[in-house]
């Protein structure tokens, strides 16, 4: 009788956890500042309670996300359905990708963490192949897709700038260089934010573990790894000179020459740390971090030195012995 109800309690500590997570990651993501973390009460979850624990919640949030957007939508009714339609499947992209990103992370505890974030970003690039088809095929759909983040650049310039004082040809160049950005940026970004959860995830899981902050030292990506990050750096490059390259090749580079510099950054932090440490300085990978965020985004000037210095020292790993 005792152990069932010892069962009975467990049990439903079990479900007001996974509530409470998918409550949690659900309203993280309607909270500005909350948006970019929705995967940590998930990935925490999984890693207390194991991954169908954490599949369960996963898919919660993924559902009651897709369905809360499209009921919800503010382009319903505004614009025609395919238009709407696409503009609300592109909002999703980001916790969509998020959310399978953390799955994949989930499942394949026991890979080395590059092939881990590698594999993680896949449904991300699908995603995204997805929507350029679409809006390559249909015209109309990416006029309206372009005019309408055209409208969204034009709306913050006018805090800044007086909008018909510019003219109308450097408006255009403007509106189109904003919507190329977003093309070029979509999975560095994706992989950026998936990186900040991982690690936060990680450090709420074993942070007291004695390994933790070594395994954080020791951060490095297979050798071969350096060649794509620079052919895909000379690919852009060569984008400058050949005007006439599809679109979906530079934009292609683009993602991939980003999404590799974030990986050496990664590496380069680890260099860092592990540079720290070995010197005795007492300060944690967490704390190197929020100093690393805090200088990139209150010192101008300097912010440029650590957001080139990162993937420099990632890079400079893999031909140098950076940790003796």
């Amino acid at each position: 009788m005792a152990e069932e109800r010892d069962n009975e309690i467990a049990n439903g500590r079990l479900v007001l956890e996974l509530i409470v997570a998918i409550g949690v990651s659900f309203v993280l993501q309607y909270v500005s500042i909350g948006l970019p973390f929705f995967l940590i009460p998930l990935l925490v979850l999984a890693g207390r309670r194991g991954r169908d624990m954490g599949l369960v919640a996963f898919v919660a949030v993924a559902l009651a996300t897709v369905s809360t957007g499209f009921l919800t939508s503010p382009y319903k009714g505004v614009y025609d359905a395919p238009l709407w339609l696409m503009l609300q499947a592109i909002e999703l992209y980001f916790p969509l990708s998020l959310s399978a990103a953390g799955i994949i992370w989930m499942i394949s505890r026991k890979r080395r963490w590059d092939l881990r974030i590698a594999l993680s970003l896949i449904p991300s690039v699908l995603l995204y192949l997805v929507f350029f088809v679409l809006l390559e095929r249909d015209p109309a759909l990416l006029e309206g897709v372009k005019t309408y983040y055209g409208n969204v650049l034009e709306v913050v310039l006018s805090v800044f700038f007086d909008v018909e004082a510019l003219g109308q040809d450097l408006v255009s160049m403007f509106r189109s260089l904003f919507f190329l950005t977003m093309l070029s940026i979509a999975v560095p970004s994706v992989l950026v934010l998936a990186c900040a959860n991982f690690y936060l995830a990680e450090r709420s899981l074993h942070s007291r573990e004695s390994g933790f902050e070594d395994s954080i030292s020791r951060l490095e990506l297979k050798g071969w790894a350096i060649w794509i990050f620079l052919g895909s750096w000379l690919g852009v490059l060569a984008v400058r000179f050949m005007s006439s390259l599809p679109l979906a090749v530079a934009v292609a580079l683009f993602n991939v020459a980003f999404s590799m510099t974030i990986c050496y950054a990664v590496q380069g932090f680890s260099v860092v740390f592990y540079r720290l440490r070995r010197k005795g300085r007492g300060i944690g990978s967490f704390a190197l971090l929020m100093l690393i965020a805090v200088v990139s985004v209150m010192m101008p000037g300097i912010n440029i030195v650590v957001v080139l210095g990162l993937p420099l020292v990632g890079v400079l790993e893999s031909f140098f012995e950076l940790r003796r």
